[in-house]
C-alpha cells in the first residue's frame, strides 16, 4: 500500500540501500559531472539573450526568463532566473550548497518549502580540489491535484575563476538512475521526475559585496500533466529565487545575534517605536512592544522582523538587518563541517589554493591574489566575447546505471552515449 501523506516525510536514516559503486560507475560519473559543468559554463556566457530567453517576469528581487522547449519534448519548458544579492560567498553557499543536516533543514524551512525531503546518498572522489561530486534524492510537493515528485541527481559544486577574472561558485544538477535509488511510486505515491542540465551560477560583480546568482532549470515533471500547468508549476520554482534575500538576511541577523551581546533598553521607558516614530498608545492592545536583538532597542511588530536562530525566534529590527548586509563581506560564516569547509571560497590571498583551471576543455584565468583579481577584472572590461549561437533546448535523458554494469575490455576508456530514434540512450 503506497504512502500519501506528508508526515512520512523525511525518510529515516538508511532507507536507501547504496551499495559502494563499481570503478566503472564512477569514472563515468565523474566525466558525466565533468560535462554538465562545461554546458553550465556555457549557459553563463550566453545568459541574457531577448532573442531565445525573453523576461516574462521582472521585479525588485528577480528576473524570470522562459526559454523554447525542444520539438520532441514539449512539456521541457525551460525558464532561468537571476538576482543580485549583497553577500559574501560563503554565505551563499552555505545558503544553497546544501551538503550538511543545518543546511539541508535550512534550506528546507527557508528559500525551499516545497521540499519535503532531501539526502545525499553517494560521495564520489572528485579529480580535481576545487570540485565536489554527489548524487542526491529529493522529493518535492507538487500543488493538487498532482502527485509530489522525486528526482535522483548528479550534483556537481564547482569553484573556478571565468575568463573574465571574476570568480565564479557552480552547482550543477542532472538526472541519473541508480540501482540504490529506485522508483518509489508503489511504497509511497512519488512519481519520479527528471532534470536536465540545471544549476545555479553565482560570480562576482563589479560592485565590492554585490553577488550575482542566476539559476537554469530545464525540469520534466512526468506524468499526465497538461502543459499549461507544467509551464506554471515551473514558472512559480523559478520565480522562488528571490527568497533567498530573506534567508541571507535571517542568516546576517543570526550571526549578530551570535557574535554580541547588548543590554535591552527597559520596555516602559520607550513610549514610542523607535522605528515608525508612532506612540505606542496609539496602537491596539494586542499591539505589543518588541526589543530588537542586536540594538536593544524597543519596536513595534511591523517594524522588527522576526528571525530564528537555533530553534528560538527573535525579533530584529529593519535598520539592523540593513547594517549587517553592508557588513556582512567582513563578517565569518558558520561552519558547516569538513566537507562544506573544502568548498569555501577564500576571500583573500588564498584563493588560488581552492581555485583553479582543472578542465581542460575551458580556459580560466588563474588568480593569485585579490589585487591581481582587480587587475583582470579592469583588463577585461572592454573585451567583446565572439557571439556564438547554439541551441539551450538540448537536453540529455537520464542516465541508467544499471547498464554500466558490465565487464569492458579497456578499462581506461569511458563509456559513451548515444541517443536512438526512441529517445533511449545506448552504450558504445
Amino acid at each position: 500500500m503506497a504512502h500519501d501523506n506528508l508526515e512520512d516525510f523525511p525518510l529515516p536514516e538508511g532507507f536507501f540501500n547504496c551499495e559502494p559503486l563499481t570503478q566503472v560507475e564512477t569514472r563515468y560519473l565523474e566525466s558525466l559531472g565533468q560535462n554538465n559543468i562545461c554546458k553550465l559554463l556555457l549557459l553563463n556566457q550566453h545568459f541574457y539573450d531577448p532573442n531565445l530567453w525573453p523576461c516574462v517576469r521582472n521585479t525588485l528581487l528577480v528576473r524570470v526568463f522562459q526559454g523554447l522547449p525542444p520539438p520532441s519534448e514539449p512539456n521541457i519548458i525551460p525558464f532561468r532566473a537571476s538576482t543580485m544579492v549583497n553577500a559574501t560567498f560563503q554565505e551563499v553557499s552555505w545558503i544553497l550548497s546544501n551538503l550538511t543536516t543545518e543546511q539541508i533543514e535550512n534550506s528546507m524551512h527557508k528559500y525551499a518549502n516545497d521540499v519535503l525531503d532531501m539526502k545525499i546518498l553517494y560521495h564520489i572522489a572528485a579529480p580535481a580540489s576545487n570540485q565536489q561530486i554527489f548524487v542526491r534524492w529529493m522529493a518535492i510537493e507538487c500543488p493538487k491535484p498532482l502527485r509530489n515528485r522525486d528526482f535522483c541527481v548528479l550534483e556537481v559544486h564547482h569553484q573556478t575563476v571565468l575568463e573574465s577574472g571574476r570568480r565564479a561558485y557552480l552547482i550543477s544538477q542532472h538526472s541519473i538512475r541508480l540501482p540504490g535509488c529506485p522508483d518509489l511510486k508503489s511504497a509511497y505515491n512519488l512519481v519520479r521526475g527528471s532534470i536536465y542540465n540545471s544549476g545555479i551560477i553565482i560570480t562576482e560583480t563589479n560592485t565590492p559585496g554585490v553577488l550575482e546568482i542566476q539559476t537554469h532549470f530545464q525540469m520534466d515533471l512526468k506524468g499526465k500533466v497538461p502543459q499549461w500547468y507544467h509551464k506554471y508549476i515551473l514558472r512559480q520554482r523559478a520565480s522562488r529565487l528571490d527568497l533567498i534575500h530573506a534567508s541571507l538576511d535571517d542568516l546576517h541577523a543570526t550571526m549578530a545575534i551570535s557574535g554580541s551581546f547588548i543590554p535591552k533598553i527597559p520596555l516602559d521607558s520607550r513610549t514610542y517605536c523607535a522605528g515608525c516614530r508612532k506612540c505606542f498608545n496609539t496602537f491596539p492592545k494586542w499591539r505589543r512592544k518588541h526589543h530588537c536583538q542586536i540594538c536593544g532597542e524597543v519596536y513595534c511588530s511591523k517594524c522588527a522582523r522576526i528571525t530564528a536562530t537555533e530553534n528560538k525566534k527573535h525579533r530584529v529590527c529593519y535598520s539592523c538587518v540593513g547594517k549587517n548586509i553592508e557588513s556582512s563581506i567582513r563578517s565569518p560564516c558558520p561552519s558547516g563541517g569538513d566537507i562544506y569547509s573544502k568548498l569555501l571560497l577564500e576571500d583573500e590571498d588564498g584563493l588560488s589554493s581552492l581555485v583553479g583551471s582543472s578542465t581542460s576543455t575551458c580556459r580560466y584565468n588563474p588568480s593569485i591574489s585579490t589585487q591581481m583579481l582587480l587587475q583582470l577584472m579592469g583588463n577585461t572590461k572592454e573585451t567583446n566575447p565572439r557571439k556564438q549561437r547554439h541551441d539551450d533546448g538540448i537536453t540529455t535523458l537520464d542516465v541508467d546505471m544499471d547498464a554500466l554494469r558490465l565487464d569492458w575490455h579497456d578499462s581506461s576508456a569511458l563509456p559513451m552515449l548515444e541517443m536512438d530514434t526512441m529517445h533511449t540512450l545506448r552504450l558504445l
